[in-house]
């Protein structure tokens, strides 16, 4: 931060941002902490949101929507955003890095490399990571906003399913392992049951295309 100007930002940027915000306290934090980000210049970082084509006529949410597409659109490692943000979008803080690699198919370690740059949207709890606002998940979960960057195909959420209902009816050797996966059965059991799970099919993936494991009878009872 040697290298930054002072005074800075000056009170023109400070005013266009406040007014971008229109009083909504999330995407001022949004910018804060993606400006605030220790592997790029903020100085960079600020002008980027400066130059987002937005008009004094925005809305709120037409801002934020820009400023989320601007952060997703500099992911350094972005070849497999979308399928991990579907998986968070899905699972949340349920899920550990490893499990995320699994579900997503990626090499270990590979999915903490695509989220590196995300702090200003994510939040951490030890290897755990979930959205920091539920802007965020509306913003990805319409395809008229999120653009490319959209999770929430039908089609894909049904190769997620049996994705996680596989691994749910496997048994590792690892007890920790074990345990992991059983949250996640938890979690799938406890959304379906009260009707907030997105895999409308869930009964026809469990009866047509996973073997009848004593673990996995024991849930689907």
């Amino acid at each position: 931060m040697a290298t930054v100007p002072t005074p800075w930002p000056s009170s023109q940027e400070i005013d266009r941002l406040v007014s971008n915000s229109s009083g909504y306290f999330i995407y001022a934090r949004t910018v804060v902490k993606f400006v605030d980000d220790k592997n790029f210049r903020p100085i960079q970082r600020l002008k980027d949101i400066e130059n987002l084509t937005g008009t004094g006529s925005q809305t709120a949410f037409e801002a934020l929507d820009e400023l989320y597409t601007q952060i997703l659109s500099v992911v350094p490692q972005h070849h497999h955003l979308v399928p991990i943000l579907r998986v968070l979008d899905n699972f949340g803080p349920a899920l550990k890095m490893s499990q995320i690699d699994t579900l997503v198919g990626l090499e270990p370690g590979d999915a903490a490399l695509s989220l590196r740059g995300l702090h200003s949207v994510l939040t951490f709890f030890k290897d755990r990571p979930r959205f920091s606002h539920a802007s965020f998940s509306d913003f990805l979960r319409d395809p008229s906003r999120a653009g490319g960057f959209y999770t929430d195909e039908p089609a894909r959420l049904t190769e997620l399913a049996r994705s996680v209902l596989s691994e749910l009816s496997y048994t590792y050797e690892d007890s920790v392992k074990n345990r992991d996966w059983g949250l996640i059965r938890l979690y799938v059991y406890h959304y379906h049951e009260v009707g907030r799970s997105k895999f409308n099919n869930l009964e026809q993936l469990v009866e047509g295309e996973l073997p009848r494991t004593p673990a996995y009878t024991e849930w689907t009872q």
